[in-house]
């Protein structure tokens, strides 16, 4: 018997986050039909009650690298989490303000508005170990999951 359920997502962050969890959901046997929205981070799954439970489907959309929770008709919607990125850039800003000021130094022929190579390595180790820690799991995730995101390429780029 057929049997239809939304789900909340949470962890996506771009149209081809939602198109890889309808890709994997669409590709599996039991699944009628699979349609997930970015937008309202839902996912709508039609599946045959059967083969798999709502449960199994949950399992698959984690797998992929995301959260997943089934949506009743009870269920209260949930206050989104604000994502406070505000401080991460300010904070960052202010560490690259040094290498700004000593790269603009270089430009006019002023090597010694670099900073001291040693700050160089604790104000880059701040980003790359604590400032970078987001781009780091989705891109754990996506790896996973079996695909690449936009996260994978920035991390490679700021790792290498």
């Amino acid at each position: 018997m057929q049997q239809k359920v939304r789900f909340q997502i949470e962890g996506m962050t771009c149209q081809a986050c939602a198109s890889r969890i309808e890709k994997v959901l669409n590709k599996k046997d039991f699944v009628e039909s699979a349609g997930v929205n970015f937008a309202s981070e839902e996912a709508q799954v039609t599946f045959d009650d059967s083969k798999t439970s709502a449960a199994d489907i949950a399992k698959i959309i984690e797998k992929t690298g995301y959260g997943a929770k089934e949506k009743t008709e009870d269920t209260l919607p949930q206050p989104k989490a604000e994502h406070h990125i505000g401080w991460r850039l300010w904070l960052l800003l202010a560490i690259n303000i040094p290498f700004l000021i000593g790269m603009a130094g270089m430009m006019i022929g002023r090597h010694d508005w670099m900073i001291p190579p040693m700050w160089q390595l604790v104000l880059a180790s701040i980003v790359q170990l604590w400032l970078a820690i987001p781009f780091y799991k989705s891109a754990w995730a996506s790896i996973k999951g079996g695909l690449a995101n936009m996260d994978v390429l920035v991390t490679i780029g700021t790792v290498s």
